[in-house]
């Protein structure tokens, strides 16, 4: 499966991936392919500024896991992609790799007490592959606003973005890139309705801005409005749920008691930050 919608809620049912994956500019078969195939045309849109815009109903359809399913649920915390190998699994256990992968040599799988699987290792913030076990598709950082125009995805510190905008305010202001970690809270009445949505993009703390490869920084200004914005008070989080992680793309964090959890909604992987880590969350 590559696309990165499902479900019949919503009217997104056009749009096959969340993030680019490829320079749509030029032949959609000649990018970036994190699937090992050919890809499609159709990215979701990021939303616009404020978060209250009528226009973002559709980002906040597609980056909502009540309305898509496979986006990015901050009620669970997700593992890194599980490795295959033997079953039952244990400990001691031998023989685990990595599956489909196009480099298992390069990729170590280790065995994780809490979900009783062994696991790929975690995914740093600067540097989350598209697919682990396709490695050579390239990554995207997480922790500073993408921005790149690298068609292979592999802009260091920063993530290819094609043609894709935000717009602070007005199209004056519309400027290339996103924050990728972003999604939206669906909190009852008509999924039509932007006001049924909180966004919350995840985002360093003004006090500790990172600047991309582009030279943009976290934390500035455009037409009055912050890159990243302080947050309001998020809804109560349910109990957290171990995911083990299987699939596809995306981009998201979310938090433990001892460490900050990096993930990718779509492609269902995280990595593992200390605790005191410079990415917080923040919502609009």
């Amino acid at each position: 499966m590559q696309f990165e919608y499902i479900g019949t809620q919503g009217s997104i049912a056009s749009y096959s991936y969340g993030y680019p994956v490829w320079d749509t500019s030029s032949n959609p078969n000649v990018g970036s392919k994190p699937y090992n195939g050919a890809n499609y045309s159709g990215i979701a849109p990021f939303p616009r500024l404020p978060f209250t815009n009528t226009n973002n109903v559709n980002a906040a359809q597609y980056r909502s896991a009540a309305i898509n399913p496979v986006y990015y649920n901050p009620t669970i915390t997700y593992t890194p992609w599980a490795c295959a190998g033997p079953y039952p699994e244990s400990a001691a256990g031998t023989g685990y790799t990595v599956p489909f992968s196009s480099n298992p040599a390069g990729i170590a799988c280790h065995w994780d007490s809490n979900v009783n699987l062994h696991l790929m290792s975690g995914a740093p913030p600067n540097k989350a592959y598209l697919n682990p076990a396709n490695q050579g598709a390239g990554w995207r950082a997480l922790d500073v606003w993408n921005d790149g125009s690298a068609s292979y995805n592999n802009t260091a510190n920063n993530g290819f973005v094609s043609t894709i905008t935000t717009r602070f305010g007005s199209s004056s202001y519309d400027k290339t890139g996103f924050w990728p970690a972003v999604y939206a809270n669906y909190q009852g009445g008509a999924n039509s309705n932007i006001s049924s949505y909180q966004f919350v993009q995840i985002c360093p703390p003004a006090a500790a801005p990172t600047t991309n490869s582009s030279g943009v920084k976290s934390n500035d200004m455009v037409n009055g409005y912050s890159r990243c914005t302080p947050p309001p008070t998020l809804p109560a989080s349910p109990a957290n749920k171990k995911q083990p992680t299987w699939m596809h793309r995306g981009i998201m964090f979310t938090s433990t008691a001892a460490a900050t959890r990096l993930c990718e909604p779509m492609h269902r992987r995280c990595g593992t930050s200390p605790t005191g880590t410079n990415i917080t969350v923040h919502t609009i």
